[in-house]
């Protein structure tokens, strides 16, 4: 069943609360009417489960009216604990984008609070709607990682920045110096992306800035707002936080979370909290956030397959993190590793891209 209204109205809320969404959109010519054959709505009656914990749903559900609670439960010995309170979600609140996305079990059950009404979005339907208008497409998937980003800034860095870590005293802009050369052949380099150099050369008119970062020198810098999206091409570095590595980067890895920095400024313009440090000498390509409009208007295609690239990476990155490791054992059961064989199921299901 079509809701035009209420894809209007979610369409209202995302361009109120993002400009580059608000720009794609109306250059798009978006409308509800022209989503809404996409679209799915769902209800859900008090009580009903809209997404059980262990299950992995290929659709991501925004709550047009109503409220859900999220609850997790772990099993010990076959024996099931009361379930725990872990959010509670309202209007234009989104479920499932992190298991649509990575192809992750849901780490806990949502269940309707009150009567929900929700829109459903299947990867396939997002695919289909960029079909229709490139722009509109691009909207959703910069709103989705705009919304997975935060989730990242708010589950991983709830404290303060701490104060053993350096903070850089000016804008990434200042210190930063880039040129075109070899950019492209890193670019279509990048296999963890799923693009090809035939992808975004086809209707390409920019080019990435490349930059060399010796052994030992800092990426990122804590406290600092970079508004580059980072890819490592060559190297490895190691992200730090309070001290204590959190997450390994790696270049050529065969996913885009070893290959992302960045993501919270380029998408929020907020500052890092912890450093990117080489552990050999590295190789990035740097997009601009404020060219973002530019790519998506002289190559679409390949805007596309970096923003699919990046839900993919965004989502593994808010689950693949120490605390939510161990909540996903203690919840699903088995060994974190066992769910990084499949990592390209979000941009296979969005279309073959």
């Amino acid at each position: 069943m079509q809701d035009a209204p209420a894809a209007q109205r979610y369409l209202d809320f995302i361009s109120a609360e993002s400009p580059i969404v608000r720009a794609l959109l109306a250059r798009g010519g978006a409308t509800g009417a022209l989503i809404a054959p996409f679209v799915q709505e769902r209800r859900f009656k008090a009580g009903d489960v809209m997404i059980a914990q262990g299950t992995t749903p290929e659709e991501i559900l925004i709550l047009v009216e109503g409220h859900a609670t999220a609850t997790e439960s772990v099993t010990t010995d076959g024996q099931a604990s009361p379930p725990l309170v872990v959010n509670q979600l309202a209007q234009w609140d989104v479920a499932g984008e992190v298991s649509t996305f990575t192809g992750l079990p849901a780490i806990a059950t949502l269940t309707a609070k009150t009567d929900v009404r929700a829109l459903g979005f299947s990867a396939a339907e997002l695919g289909k709607i960029s079909a229709v208008s490139s722009d509109t497409g691009l909207a959703l998937l910069h709103r989705f990682a705009e919304s997975l980003a935060d989730k990242i800034g708010r589950t991983a860095h709830e404290a303060d920045p701490p104060a053993s870590l350096p903070e850089a005293t000016g804008d990434w802009t200042e210190r930063n110096s880039w040129t075109d050369h070899e950019a492209d052949d890193d670019l279509w380099g990048i296999t963890a992306f799923h693009w090809t150099r035939a992808d975004a050369t086809r209707d390409a008119s920019w080019h990435p800035g490349v930059r060399t970062v010796p052994s030992g020198e800092v990426i990122a810098h804590n406290g600092e707002t970079c508004r580059y999206l980072m890819l490592l091409v060559r190297g490895t570095a190691v992200v730090q936080v309070d001290m204590a590595t959190t997450r390994l980067l790696a270049a050529q890895h065969k996913r885009p979370e070893h290959v992302l920095i960045g993501e919270e400024g380029f998408f929020l313009g907020r500052p890092r909290k912890g450093n990117v440090t080489a552990t050999t000498d590295c190789r990035l390509l740097e997009i601009p956030a404020s060219l973002f409009m530019d790519i998506a208007q002289a190559s679409p295609h390949f805007a596309e397959m970096l923003l699919c690239g990046v839900l993919v990476a965004l989502g593994r990155k808010l689950a693949d993190t120490s605390e939510m490791r161990a909540r996903y054992e203690a919840t699903i059961g088995g060994n974190w590793t066992i769910w990084g064989a499949d990592d390209d199921t979000f941009i296979r299901r969005y279309g073959g891209l």
